[in-house]
């Protein structure tokens, strides 16, 4: 007898937009961005294994700009952007 497995995959893009929120008289231009996430695993028993990946092409994405709690300095934008690639095991159980 096999053991359960299972894989995940999504995939989310996101088009280009405009932020004007640390300066509204300059809004800036944030380039598109895809992001990829993945999961494999297998269930032993109640134990469940998962082998997964989030951001698995490393992209760089502009999520926007950061709420203004100070002055943003010249050449160095107050920006949100995205985890690098994270690669971890999770173990779950049921009981």
């Amino acid at each position: 007898a096999g053991r359960p497995v299972f894989t995940h995959l999504d995939y989310a893009f996101v088009d280009r937009s405009v932020s004007a929120l640390n300066d509204a008289a300059h809004p800036r231009a944030r380039p598109s961005y895809s992001l990829v996430n993945a999961r494999a695993g297998v269930e032993v028993g109640p134990v469940r294994y998962s082998l997964f990946v989030k951001n698995l092409f490393d992209e760089a994405a502009n999520y926007g700009d950061a709420p203004p709690l100070g002055a943003e300095l010249p050449g160095r934008p107050r920006i949100a952007v995205s985890r690098p690639r994270t690669v971890g095991l999770e173990l779950s159980a049921r009981f």
